[in-house]
């Protein structure tokens, strides 16, 4: 009998550090946020051009940040110029090109 009364003690203590941790992050995320804008610098074929971009998205959808996504043109390939434009017309990402393009001819 203690054993079982110890196990529901020991529960009940767990649940109430969670609904304290839940409450404290909600208190936290509710806090005025500073509005940040993320340059992201890509060339060549711009590879992780898009895992990036959904990553700062998933951390906006969730209301771990805010701010805008700028995409920086050093240098793409047209395939990579595509996926630039793809990507800003689907989730409202702006763009802009650098006046450096290393991979041009």
């Amino acid at each position: 009998m203690f054993l079982l009364e110890s196990f529901v003690g020991m529960l009940a203590a767990f649940g109430l550090v969670c609904l304290l941790w839940l409450v404290r992050s909600m208190l936290l995320r509710s806090a005025k946020r500073l509005c940040v804008t993320t340059v992201v610098p890509v060339r060549g074929s711009g590879e992780e051009l898009e895992q990036t971009v959904k990553s700062l998205l998933r951390l906006r959808k969730a209301g771990l940040w805010q701010g805008t996504i700028l995409i920086r043109d050093d240098g793409l390939t047209a395939e990579g110029r595509g996926l630039m434009e793809q990507l800003c017309q689907q989730n409202g990402v702006r763009s802009i090109c650098s006046s450096v393009h290393p991979y041009s001819a």
